[in-house]
């Protein structure tokens, strides 16, 4: 991730598998319900994974940057 505000990174020969941030289990719940912001518009469908993804303090932090 750029550490500056404005900061680009290339990475020619990086691969990154999204599915790899998953969890094995890819198990969910769904349902429908609204957004969580201001109009609150209705008509979301909710999708929840069952077994919580979770990241570090340090990731956290890194992210919060």
């Amino acid at each position: 991730m750029p550490m500056e505000h404005g900061e680009t990174r290339i990475f020619e020969d990086a691969r990154l598998s999204v599915a790899a941030l998953f969890p094995l289990k890819q198990a969910y719940y769904t349902f429908m319900g609204s957004l969580t912001t201001p109009p609150c518009s209705e008509g979301v469908r909710w999708v929840v994974l069952k077994q919580p993804v979770s990241l570090s303090a340090k990731q956290l932090e890194h992210f919060k940057r």
